[in-house]
């Protein structure tokens, strides 16, 4: 997927290094596809401009590559990062001394129809597979 840095963001570890998901919901790929989901987030590498860059231009519509271990690599439409009530980290993060941001609620769907409109276009490829054409 391609398209403006207001219409496209990543969670991957790749692009967004220092974002670590505290808690997944266990039924984040079987749910239904407008089912809004929550799990938590923080920022460990210090550049919060980095790790939470999904905010530059609004974070409602934009498409998200969410990590392997939250969605299995799969695009999904973001709905809101906000402040979280459980400002709980894990014992070992907390003791290790790196620098941690605020827990942030992540909220998404996969309901791409609602994708942001007013930040150009948007384009998706799919690589051919070694299995043949579509």
């Amino acid at each position: 997927m391609a398209g403006s840095s207001t219409g496209v963001s990543s969670l991957r570890k790749r692009e967004a290094p220092g974002i670590l998901f505290l808690d997944c919901p266990h039924d984040v790929l079987t749910a239904p596809l407008d089912k809004v989901q929550k799990p938590r987030l923080i920022c460990r590498d210090g550049d919060y401009e980095r790790c939470f860059g999904i905010r530059k231009g609004g974070v409602e519509g934009t498409m998200v590559h969410m990590p392997d271990d939250c969605g299995a690599g799969s695009w999904a439409r973001a709905v809101a990062l906000e402040p979280s009530e459980d400002q709980r980290v894990p014992v070992e993060i907390a003791l290790d001394g790196g620098p941690v941001s605020a827990v942030y609620d992540f909220y998404f769907d996969y309901n791409t129809a609602l994708v942001c409109r007013d930040a150009g276009t948007t384009t998706l490829s799919f690589l051919p597979t070694s299995q043949g054409p579509l």
